[in-house]
């Protein structure tokens, strides 16, 4: 009696958690309704699994849940929206999304997963809320590695990665979300922030296609990054309003380290060091309003250490040293006093005062 059982156990493809294990077979395209334990690989030709329930965990197992690339198909499909589902410990591949949540979905977990080869995003949080994706890798997947969609607020992607994705690592949409101790690398864009009052914080954007991070959304926070060796900015912020950028390093970028653009305003750039770009450490152009620089330390740039063409700008206790250019650039800017510039072949101060 022992070894059949044995035996029936070792055959299912997944095996329930809890109580007595369910002993039927679990196939690609089924609704899963409890929480249900991997035994081996499964490869799908449509949709991996279907979440029916609240509280189902997924547990992979070590093992991949794998799609054959056709369109349409989803590895792990909560577009019902049910709440609280966990996924971890495994690969899941070649689908069109690896994971797709919605429906108002509340606190899902993604937890130790590689998301990998989906020929659209590896991650979609569609319409989600406070789901938490940990040591998770998504790669080389055909847009985002994770989108979090215009109605997802509260989520976190922490202690996680995002490398090698057509788009951008992580593309954030919704309100009130986290990138948090991350590596984004070798992807179109590292970080690209669409929506309102997110941060970015504690998280290495680096070798990226184009930019590092990019801000376009209003009241964002960029804290405590590195950008470094992206081919275009280290961190972009375009046409967005009350954006905080302090303590970040932004070095050996292909454009400028930071550079503010298109119609910003009250755009706030606080201790951040620039140095060894190639154009400028900082650069403000002529259309941002109500910019204000506060002790940024900019060195070794290619060009200026800080450029700042727009009128009105607040300059206050920055320091440019040893670029290639100007020290500081700021022709209309208001001069808060406690600059400091030296060893620029240019000219070291221009529109504020250095001693």
């Amino acid at each position: 009696m022992l070894k059949r059982l044995a035996a029936s156990l070792a055959a299912s493809t997944l095996i329930s958690l809890g109580g007595m294990p369910a002993l039927a077979q679990v196939a690609c395209g089924d609704t899963v309704v409890t929480s249900v334990v991997l035994a081996s690989d499964l490869d799908c030709t449509g949709t991996g699994l279907v979440v029916g329930a609240d509280k189902v965990t997924i547990d992979l197992n070590g093992f991949t849940l794998r799609g054959d690339g056709d369109p349409g198909d989803l590895g792990i499909d909560n577009a019902g929206g049910f709440d609280r589902l966990t996924i971890r410990s495994g690969r899941i591949e070649t689908f069109e999304e690896g994971v797709s949540i919605g429906g108002d979905a509340q606190q899902a977990s993604v937890e130790d997963v590689e998301v990998f080869g989906c020929l659209g995003d590896g991650i979609d949080l569609n319409d989600s809320d406070g789901a938490r994706i940990t040591g998770t890798l998504v790669t080389a997947n055909g847009a985002a590695g994770l989108q979090i969609g215009a109605n997802a607020t509260g989520n976190r992607f922490e202690k996680s990665a995002a490398v090698g994705n057509v788009g951008p690592g992580v593309e954030i949409h919704g309100s009130g979300n986290s990138v948090l101790k991350s590596e984004l690398t070798l992807n179109g864009d590292g970080v690209v922030v669409l929506g309102g009052g997110n941060t970015v914080s504690g998280s290495s954007a680096y070798r990226n296609e184009d930019d590092g991070i990019e801000v376009r959304g209003d009241a964002n926070e960029v804290v405590r990054n590195a950008a470094f060796g992206n081919l275009g900015e280290g961190i972009e912020v375009t046409d967005a309003a009350d954006v905080v950028l302090e303590r970040n390093t932004a070095s050996g970028n292909g454009e400028n380290g930071i550079w503010v653009d298109g119609a910003s305003a009250r755009a706030r750039l606080a201790r951040n060091t620039t140095l060894g770009n190639d154009l400028q450490g900082i650069q403000i152009d002529p259309e941002p309003t109500a910019t204000v620089l506060e002790r940024n330390t900019s060195s070794g740039n290619l060009l200026a250490g800080l450029q700042v063409y727009a009128a009105g700008t607040t300059l206050k206790k920055n320091t440019a040293t040893a670029n290639g250019g100007r020290g500081i650039a700021a022709t209309g800017a208001i001069d808060a006093g406690g600059n400091r510039a030296s060893f620029n072949p240019d000219a070291n101060c221009e529109g504020v005062a250095c001693p």
